[in-house]
């Protein structure tokens, strides 16, 4: 999913300190940035700020999370490293061209850039779980949010931004999740964009199974054991909100929904909720 929220998705709070920690991903980070060094990247953007996340879930017993938490964002050239995770464009026809056309043709060129992309990503992992975040989990092996490397494919033309993502789990549950999604801006102003956003994610069986799964030696009367032999497919629909207040601050809303698949919601340590959402809103400063 494209936004901050990804629990946006568990990407800030515990999972976004797992991945910034993580051996892999320091390791990715220092791939991409001799390449980025390489191909001559040299324009620096930095984002700082703070935002309120506030996130449910359908497990029994969890607790509803509302953070406070801080927010850092470093664009330099092709690579971007945020909470979302890391991104390093490998091509980008709209960025090669804007490196070799002319000052005529950048001021003739109007409307956001359009082309394609193939991007190297690693990202947090679904969620991360611990037996004493709520009762249901007592006695459970805890679950790690680890990190997914993969892929991704864009796409910006005048329909709107379509994007295709294939992720490898490395450190936790080793399963493939794929991930497309299409945006499109639905108002445009000075003072105010909105950018919609709909998609689906598939979790392989492995995925789902790792974390939403209860393994024979984890049952109990409480909690059935439960494994997951099919893929879940989940749809969701998201809004974005950007406000500037001037040259350097500006304002964001990001909500999403996400439905749930029969493989999540039959599973012993969830509720009979059949989707959970999630809502950010912050206060950026831009360099």
């Amino acid at each position: 999913m494209s936004f901050v929220n990804k629990g946006m998705r568990a990407v800030i709070g515990a999972a976004a300190l797992a991945v910034l920690s993580s051996v892999a991903v320091v390791a990715v980070v220092a791939v991409v940035a001799v390449a980025a060094v390489a191909a001559g990247a040299v324009d620096r953007e930095w984002t700082v700020g703070a935002v309120l996340y506030h996130e449910d879930n359908s497990f029994v017993g969890q607790k509803v999370q509302t953070q406070l938490l801080p927010y850092v964002e470093m664009q330099w050239g092709r690579l971007g490293l945020s909470f979302k995770g890391l991104e390093y464009i490998v091509y980008d026809s709209a960025y090669d061209r804007e490196q070799t056309q002319t000052a005529e043709a950048a001021a003739e060129a109007s409307g956001p850039p359009r082309g394609y992309a193939v991007a190297l990503i690693a990202t947090p992992g679904l969620m991360s779980r611990e037996e004493n975040d709520a009762e249901i989990f007592s006695g459970m092996d805890d679950r790690d949010a680890g990190v997914e490397l993969g892929v991704a494919l864009q796409a910006r033309t005048a329909l709107g931004h379509w994007e295709l993502q294939l992720r490898q789990a490395v450190t936790a549950a080793e399963g493939l999740v794929l991930e497309g999604s299409y945006s499109v801006p639905v108002y445009g102003s000075p003072s105010l964009f909105a950018l919609a956003t709909v998609g689906v994610e598939v979790l392989d069986s492995e995925t789902a199974d790792y974390y939403y799964g209860v393994r024979s030696h984890e049952a109990n009367a409480e909690r059935a054991a439960h494994e997951i032999n099919e893929a879940a497919v989940n749809p969701f629909i998201g809004l974005q909100l950007f406000k500037p207040l001037n040259a350097h601050w500006r304002l964001i809303f990001e909500a999403e929904h996400t439905r749930l698949d029969s493989p999540q919601v039959d599973s012993s340590l969830t509720t009979d909720r059949e989707s959970v959402s999630a809502a950010t809103i912050g206060l950026m400063y831009a360099f």
